[in-house]
């Protein structure tokens, strides 16, 4: 396993809603995400599973599952 140091990181995505920090491994990735208040993220899915914890505010999942 890798270390990976947040404050020495580049964004790996930026855009308009958010930027994001990735720490991959074999099969999780953990997720340091900045979103703008009020922001929504259509929905998608991911080959691995991903662990979200959020810091500061809110943040509103709808995990329905496959569709």
């Amino acid at each position: 396993m890798c270390f990976y140091d947040w404050n020495n990181m580049t964004p790996a995505e930026s855009s308009a809603i958010y930027l994001r920090k990735v720490a991959m491994g074999e099969n999780i990735a953990v997720s340091r995400v900045e979103v703008k208040e009020g922001s929504i993220t259509q929905p998608h899915s991911h080959s691995n599973e991903e662990v979200v914890i959020v810091l500061k505010g809110a943040w509103r999942f709808d995990i329905a599952g496959p569709r």
